[in-house]
């Protein structure tokens, strides 16, 4: 409840789970991420699959391999992954990631399946996007 982490090497996988008015950055993830029963937080990764399920009122900046997938969601918003000096051409070679090909505004929801916009998630608008050097200042 209520911290900051950051990652600042590489990882295969992640797995988060229960928490509450946290932000997490991390930098690119060679696997998936899993994000299950979160509110009130702000997530910033890279990642080749991304699954969000049971998630309030949370904020996500992704760099997505495949289409972000939210199950049982409710108040999502998504924006772009913000990239600085801190997340190198090689960090995102290392995780698999294609800089050009970013999925993050192609949320499908599990639960949402009429052709309308799903209620669950909007993109976030510009004016309430965190900074570039922000999200990753402790």
């Amino acid at each position: 409840v209520d911290c900051d982490v950051t990652l600042l090497d590489g990882v295969a996988a992640l797995w988060v789970d229960k928490l509450v008015r946290c932000r997490v950055v991390s930098l690119p993830i060679a696997g998936a991420v899993h994000i299950n029963r979160c509110e009130g937080c702000e997530f910033h990764f890279a990642s080749r699959q991304i699954r969000v399920h049971t998630t309030t009122s949370t904020d996500f900046y992704l760099h997505a391999g495949s289409h972000p997938i939210i199950e049982a969601c409710t108040g999502l918003r998504f924006a772009p992954y913000l990239q600085t000096a801190l997340v190198s051409d090689e960090a995102f070679a290392a995780a698999g990631l294609s800089k050009s090909d970013n999925l993050w505004s192609s949320v499908d929801d599990f639960l949402w399946l009429r052709t309308q916009q799903s209620p669950n998630w909007q993109a976030l608008p510009e004016a309430e996007r965190a900074a570039h050097d922000a999200a990753w200042a402790p």
